[in-house]
């Protein structure tokens, strides 16, 4: 009886420490197979009472990828009642259930930067101060799904180049175009990452005060490149703004065809339309960093410079309409325009901006009264023709999208991936 009970105590011992050496061993092994990939991090128990018994059991099962899919498609519904809120949720179990999947890393960023801003941002039950910050709120939130992804894929371009547009793009209120230049150039570098990417890093150095040269010099190899693909409208664009800003040093040359496109002398009939187009170009860039004052200036040169076309006197309109201070200066060039002879310079966005300084700056005003036309569009008693209706309509959508007031036509969200148009409600 003795010989059995140490028999029985020394194989439990054995068994033990068998165990305690085991042990970091098995640890160190399946967090190496984590670190691979080729296991999926364990699930925690609040996650059951996010997807109920039933799916929690068919996680345990092995059908993870299965219940994701059945979570997406159940977000539909919140995303058409633009329910935010729980689109994120099934979302975030998307990215939990499959953290190596960049398709939720990707749809559910997208509908926060991109979905849920609208959303926010043409709200009419908010103040503008409110609806610029949810909008933010939201771009920001989405930023921080694209980062917490990039935890779980580092190697994905895609998710690489989610970061870049969203840290930049327009909609942004607090741009950030170092770290937009850093994660293009970190998608560019990454298997599979497209040519595409390069030039969006240049186009963003470009935008950083302090870092000219290092554009300037990445834009000309662009230039020189010799591929079309990489010689773009936008990097002519890039190397007309910058050289102004540059020291007379060699280097800093401008090639000799932006030159003669600058100086418009010497030009074919080609270069001539790439000139038109090159100038509006580097006009929308300055717009688009909301310098309308340069941008109105430039707009003016390029009129002047070139026999003073209709075209870029209305962007130069256009652009002064926009600079607080110089309301008057925009009336009289606006009314102008209205008033030519040439059909051509007498644009919806004439009569937008003409009604939008009336009813919001120089309403009750003497000496300001809208054109009798433009006001029975904009008056909602007045009797119209079917095309008197839908030019009113286009005009009054216009000027909402151009104030911000009440909400604009209901249109379908912003589809910023290729991939995510599968997910567009019919």
């Amino acid at each position: 009886m003795k010989i059995r009970w140490k028999s029985f105590v020394i194989a439990l011992l054995i068994i033990i420490a068998g165990g305690v050496v085991r042990l970091p061993l098995e640890q160190a092994y399946t967090k190496e197979m984590r670190k691979q990939q080729l296991l999926e991090t364990p699930l925690n128990l609040s996650m059951r009472d996010e997807l109920g018994q039933t799916f929690f059991i068919a996680v345990l099962g092995g059908f993870r990828s299965a219940v994701a899919s059945i979570m997406e498609l159940k977000s539909i519904t919140a995303w058409q009642n633009s329910n935010w809120g729980v689109v994120d949720q099934y979302y975030s179990i998307c990215t939990r259930l499959q953290p190596r999947e960049e398709h939720y890393w990707e749809s559910r960023a997208w509908h926060l930067a991109a979905n849920a801003r609208d959303t926010y941002l043409w709200d009419s039950m908010l103040s503008e101060t409110g609806r610029h910050a949810q909008g933010q709120q939201y771009v920001e939130k989405g930023m921080d799904v694209i980062r917490e992804g990039l935890r779980y894929l580092p190697e994905s371009w895609k998710l690489w180049d989610r970061l870049g547009w969203y840290a930049s793009m327009p909609y942004n209120e607090k741009p950030d175009h170092a770290a937009a230049a850093e994660a293009y150039a970190k998608a560019a570098a990454l298997p599979g990452g497209r040519r595409f990417l390069w030039r969006m890093h240049v186009y963003e150095v470009a935008k950083i005060p302090g870092r000219e040269r290092e554009a300037w010099d990445k834009l000309l190899a662009l230039y020189n490149s010799g591929d079309d693909l990489d010689h773009t409208i936008s990097v002519d664009a890039e190397l007309l703004l910058l050289h102004p800003k540059l020291p007379r040093e060699p280097g800093t040359a401008l090639p000799e065809r932006l030159e003669r496109i600058a100086a418009d002398r010497n030009l074919s009939e080609g270069e001539k339309k790439q000139s038109w187009a090159l100038v509006q170009r580097c006009g929308d860039r300055l717009v688009e960093n909301a310098d309308f004052a340069a941008a109105a200036d430039y707009f003016a040169n390029a009129a002047a410079a070139r026999g003073g076309r209709g075209f870029y006197r209305r962007l130069h309109a256009y652009a002064v309409a926009r600079i607080p201070g110089r309301e008057r200066e925009a009336w009289s060039k606006l009314t102008e325009l209205y008033y030519s002879p040439n059909i051509l310079d007498r644009t919806l966005t004439v009569e937008m901006e003409l009604a939008r300084l009336y009813l919001r700056v120089f309403y009750g005003q003497p000496g300001f009264l809208l054109p009798p036309d433009l006001a029975r569009l904009i008056n909602p008693d007045r009797e119209l023709t079917e095309a008197g209706k839908n030019h009113s309509a286009e005009l009054l959508r216009r000027y909402r999208l151009r104030t911000g007031e009440s909400s604009p036509v209901p249109r379908p969200p912003i589809v910023e991936s290729p991939n995510l148009q599968k997910l567009r409600p019919r």
